[in-house]
């Protein structure tokens, strides 16, 4: 039923990529083209390149151009585009962010938008609309494709996977744009901290790394994570997905995280690096809970969060240091989720694991020192 449905949906999804003829002559060169370019995701790295390989190849062509729009999916709608140029694009040239063209937090789902859309590619002429952009302007994208089609307008539609997340990988799509290079970034960063740290010999370095908490899927992407830990060797990783796959609650990851440093010290080994991923609270089926029911209520103040709580999350939640539950209660997307970026995830294990060590300490199971950055 369910593969019914989508291929009601998306009639070409079984047809050939390519659809080759034979022909006994030679055409000319395609011209004439004009392609319109959309930001319509979070920035990442790469996208101004995508924009400056695309206008180095059409202006090959005869009459080839390409349009920009300013302002994301509202700049489409309300048709405001620029003329890109090499000229204009040059100063751009492998730099990071969106700042170029600029982006909006809105996507194309509605009817209204899917006619808005339809509207500026006939006015426009355009015979081909990039969209760059995640998950969820990747299925816009198939959407916008599908009912261009069906109301038979001739601009093909092409979805860029971009983000630093790297969710979106398949047999076509090798890696999304800016995920390599927010990988190195990271790790280049990851490995001077571990350096420092094994230079000091005295202090447990707790990084927070930024990832893919926000594509929507119920658990965030660890990609960035796993990549910097495999090119950086850190004493420890917190992977979202393996606490998600082995159900771990907060007291084991943090049981695990105080079992590591413990056998580090019986070897004299006062120092190190953990890493843990943005997105790993998400992962722990009590927090997830948490967050939930955090979600489900209009913003307002800790006191009557607190009442609308279940018996369980107001616990956890009350058992929070006050850094947490006030940064729980911050402004949130604009899908209403909360911003697991601005959780200080690293900050809230580092102190509940020197809770856990000083507790080893009156048993007499560690005798180790432990000093948090």
């Amino acid at each position: 039923a369910e593969v019914a449905a989508v291929q009601a949906y998306f009639i070409c999804r079984n047809s050939p990529l390519l659809a080759i003829k034979a022909s006994g002559m030679r055409g000319p060169a395609p011209s004439r083209k004009r392609v319109g370019v959309v930001f319509c995701g979070r920035q990442s790295p790469g996208c101004h390149d995508l924009l400056c390989g695309l206008t180095d190849m059409l202006e090959t062509e005869a009459g080839g151009t390409v349009l920009g729009f300013v302002g994301g999916t509202q700049g489409l709608f309300a048709k405001q585009a620029i003329v890109l140029t090499p000229e204009i694009c040059k100063p751009f040239r492998y730099s990071g962010g969106m700042e170029l063209l600029g982006r909006t937090v809105d996507r194309i789902n509605s009817p209204e938008d899917l006619q808005n859309t339809k509207d500026a590619c006939i006015e426009m002429g355009l015979c081909g609309l990039v969209l760059v952009g995640g998950a969820r302007t990747q299925t816009d994208a198939a959407y916008l494709a599908e009912y261009l089609r069906e109301q038979k307008v001739d601009t093909a539609v092409v979805g860029v996977p971009c983000g630093i997340e790297g969710s979106i990988t398949n047999a076509f799509v090798e890696a999304s744009l800016g995920f390599d290079s927010a990988a190195k970034g990271t790790s280049h960063l990851v490995g001077n901290t571990a350096i420092d740290g094994s230079s000091a010999r005295k202090y447990y370095y707790f990084l927070k790394l930024m990832d893919g908490s926000s594509t929507g899927g119920k658990v965030p992407t660890s990609h960035v994570a796993l990549e910097a830990a495999l090119q950086t060797k850190p004493n420890m990783l917190l992977l979202s997905e393996e606490v998600d796959a082995r159900r771990m609650t907060l007291r084991d990851v943090v049981r695990e995280v105080a079992d590591v440093i413990a056998s580090r010290a019986k070897d004299g080994k006062h120092f190190g690096t953990i890493l843990v991923s943005e997105g790993l609270l998400a992962a722990i089926p009590e927090f997830r809970c948490l967050i939930s029911e955090i979600e489900s209520m209009p913003q307002s103040t800790e006191e009557k969060v607190m009442e609308q709580l279940t018996v369980w999350s107001r616990a956890l939640f009350q058992s929070l240091p006050d850094f947490m539950r006030k940064e729980l209660l911050l402004e949130r997307q604009s899908n209403a989720a909360l911003q697991l970026s601005q959780l200080e995830t690293e900050r809230l294990m580092a102190c509940l694991v020197e809770e856990e060590l000083k507790q080893r300490k009156k048993i007499g199971t560690y005798s180790g020192s432990f000093s948090p950055v």
